[in-house]
């Protein structure tokens, strides 16, 4: 009984290992993916929420973008400039599709020895979202949340997707956003505050002081009309349509480094194999090899000696 213990908390061991060695693959196989798309989403935000998609989910999800967003904004100041920008997004995966949002940062400089860097030495920019009504969150309902952006492969670039089923009450209904700010982290543990837009449909626009009173910081445009992009668009009519943006090479090249998960896995089953060998097998094949050996010795003596009996 000992003994199927031991093999049962082997084989569960063995399972787990694979396991991590295929989820480690996947990590690498999206991380590499990403890299070699570095070129063709560097000036493209499109080309990056899609990109993006694809690299998260890992499961052969896509998306199609609204090619042009619902708010778009460039802010320049003697040390921040940066390009902020909305797009409805759809993920969708054979016949299942939801609905998402992509906030993106483009062009981001930030001129200031006191903010905090990552340990890829980017800057830590924040985005904060405040809603219409409160929204479920795990177990607690909240008016507002904040988080910051994920990093790409340069500094002046970053985004953050949201499915739109996030965003509702307790009672299943979508918020629409009343607020959404901008803030960098600073070194001393503190935030300093970039911008703040503001939707007019709910609350009065209050212009910025660090850039010009001229551009745009109303965001009533990003409704929840307007973010129902699979309404106007679903997956009978999003393909060839102008309004929207689509790659559909895009799953064909990260499907291409599924070489990265079958070599890492062979190479673990190699290595279990081997193990699994000598920690099991190894010492009944020697104590058999043994075995032969000794008969074949005692054959071998038998022989000799009676070949010397008959010489007599």
């Amino acid at each position: 009984m000992k003994r199927w213990i031991i093999f049962g908390g082997y084989f569960l061991l063995i399972g787990l290992i694979i396991y991590m060695v295929a989820s480690f693959s996947e990590v690498s196989k999206a991380i590499t993916f990403l890299q070699d798309q570095e070129s063709e989403i560097a000036d493209d935000p499109l080309a990056l929420i899609s990109t993006t998609v694809i690299a998260n989910n890992h499961d052969g999800s896509q998306a199609y973008v609204l090619n042009n967003p619902l708010y778009e904004e460039s802010f320049s100041s003697e040390d921040i400039n940066l390009t902020f920008s909305i797009y409805p997004l759809v993920e969708f995966k054979n016949k299942q599709a939801l609905n998402s949002i992509a906030f993106v940062i483009t062009d981001l400089s930030i001129d200031d020895d006191s903010a905090l860097l990552s340990d890829n030495g980017f800057n830590v920019v924040n985005l904060s979202l405040s809603f219409s009504e409160e929204i479920k969150l795990g177990d607690e309902t909240v008016e507002s949340v904040s988080e910051p952006f994920t990093e790409t492969f340069s500094n002046d670039m970053r985004i953050m997707i949201i499915k739109r089923d996030a965003l509702m009450t307790d009672d299943d209904k979508y918020v629409d956003f009343t607020y959404i700010s901008l803030s960098y982290e600073l070194n001393s543990d503190r935030e300093s505050h970039i911008v703040k837009l503001t939707n007019s449909t709910y609350n009065e626009v209050v212009l910025s002081d660090l850039f010009d009173e001229s551009l745009n910081y109303d965001i009533k445009d990003v409704n929840k009309d307007a973010l129902d992009l699979y309404s106007q668009y679903d997956l009978t009519n999003y393909k060839d349509n102008e309004a929207i943006y689509f790659d559909e090479n895009l799953i064909a090249i990260y499907q291409s480094y599924n070489g990265i998960l079958v070599k890492n896995i062979s190479i673990a089953v190699f290595v279990i194999g081997v193990a699994t060998y000598f920690l099991y097998f190894h010492k009944y094949v020697m104590i058999k090899y043994r075995k032969k050996q000794t008969l074949k010795k005692l054959k071998f003596e038998e022989t000799k000696n009676s070949f010397r009996n008959n010489d007599k």
